[in-house]
């Protein structure tokens, strides 16, 4: 009798009666470990978006590690971001109420007892004095409407009128 492709790859079967069987073993699975929020939020993401990578994964038996490597990166990467905002409190609470309401005023000895009031060093402060520069940059140039050709912009309030719809509706003649 020729061989199937099931033992020719190591299978074995088991005879019940006229029939063959075959012994099938599941692969042993690790102990599962815990899968939190955003390892659930992203199953349910897979569920609805990407259908064949969610059952590649539940059928690989890998689904679960996967999950948790997930939970790991997000929970490492929210870590990360309450510890930067801390840091901004930090150089934002050193600051005087003056300094606070005039950035441009901060010179370098102000800049270093922020710093040292902060526990932080005078790069972290010019760091985060950059960032709220270009977000005020960023701010003023939206407010003036030159962000007309990014898609989703266009009816935001505040644009001077650039966002409206033209050509639509019928036109008036001129007399």
């Amino acid at each position: 009798m020729k061989k199937t492709i099931f033992e020719e790859m190591g299978g074995t079967y088991v005879r019940c009666g006229d029939y063959f069987i075959p012994n099938l073993t599941l692969p042993e699975e690790e102990e599962p470990r815990f899968v939190g929020v955003w390892g659930q939020r992203h199953l349910q993401y897979l569920k609805e978006y990407r259908r064949n990578v969610y059952l590649d994964l539940m059928m690989s038996g890998r689904l679960n590690s996967y999950l948790v490597d997930i939970e790991e990166q997000a929970q490492e990467r929210f870590e990360r971001i309450v510890e930067q905002m801390n840091h901004t409190k930090a150089i934002i609470l050193s600051m005087t109420p003056l300094e606070r309401e005039n950035p441009q005023i901060l010179n370098a000895s102000r800049k270093r007892r922020i710093a040292a009031g902060c526990g932080l060093q005078v790069v972290d402060v010019n760091r985060l004095l950059k960032s709220f520069e270009m977000l005020q940059q960023l701010t003023k140039s939206m407010s003036k409407g030159r962000f007309r050709g990014i898609p989703g912009m266009g009816g935001m309030p505040g644009m001077g009128g650039h966002g409206k719809m033209k050509g639509f509706g019928r036109k008036k003649r001129l007399k």
